[in-house]
């Protein structure tokens, strides 16, 4: 029983892992001339992150820039070929 639990466990991890690695996060940012920026990342804050730092480059602030919108993409794993 114990060794069934302990599979089902790594099992469950394994596909957590998997299903992370598939998801791609997306944001845009504006600047104070509502110029837009994006950026990804593995999750909402590195995604958040990558497009703040587009926007602010050249600003002294990051705070001439704000995050519009985040979303989540899902990534189909490509067929391979033998």
């Amino acid at each position: 029983m114990k060794a069934i639990k302990t599979a089902l466990t790594v099992i469950f991890l394994c596909s957590a892992n998997l299903a992370s690695a598939l998801t791609t996060w997306t944001c845009t940012a504006v600047d104070t001339k509502n110029n837009v920026y994006s950026g990804s990342g593995i999750d909402r804050d590195a995604a958040e992150t990558s497009a703040i730092m587009a926007c602010s480059r050249g600003f002294e602030y990051a705070r001439n820039c704000a995050v519009q919108n985040c979303t989540e993409q899902q990534q189909n794993p490509q067929p391979q070929n033998h």
